[in-house]
């Protein structure tokens, strides 16, 4: 059988405690489902990667 699949309610692209861009994507509910698991330096690249991985979904911007 296979797995069901997690419903993405939006993704989030911010900046860590580090100062590098990271996204997360969070279901409904607002629980975090997946996250970029390393940072970037450059903003525009951490939100071009969440969008490539999630073409369907919102990509927004956090609090930086």
């Amino acid at each position: 059988m296979a797995a069901k699949k997690q419903v993405v309610s939006r993704v989030v692209v911010y900046k860590d405690d580090a100062g590098e861009w990271r996204w997360t994507a969070l279901a409904a509910n607002n629980k975090k489902i997946a996250s970029s698991g390393e940072g970037y330096r450059n903003r525009l690249y951490a939100w071009r990667q969440a969008k490539a991985l999630y073409p369907d979904d919102v990509v927004e911007w956090g609090s930086s």
